[in-house]
């Protein structure tokens, strides 16, 4: 699986991943790699967003307008961290 996931992509979660809400951090569990991934609040926010399939630039879109960040920045952030999720099987591209 190659990281190939860019603005105009649309995502979705991998609905077979388990989910576990812990304090501030959402603990995700890929049960064929054995491997446990947390999210913290923004990464929660981004999970939440992606529940149905949208493209990744709505995704920075949404963010844009609650944090104060640049946009450059931000889809690189993101951009990062979708790869990171696809790569790790727990979001589906399409």
């Amino acid at each position: 699986m190659q990281n190939s996931i860019n603005l105009e992509s649309n995502v979705f979660q991998n609905k077979e991943i388990p989910t576990a809400l812990i304090d501030n951090e959402l603990g995700l569990m890929n049960v064929d790699k054995g491997k446990y991934y947390s999210l913290d609040e923004i990464g929660i926010e981004i999970w939440n967003l992606i529940e149905n399939s949208i493209k990744v630039s709505n995704i920075v879109d949404e963010l844009l307008k609650e944090y104060d960040i640049e946009k450059k920045q931000c889809e690189e952030d993101v951009l990062e961290l979708i790869n990171e999720l696809y790569k790790q099987e727990l979001i589906v591209k399409g």
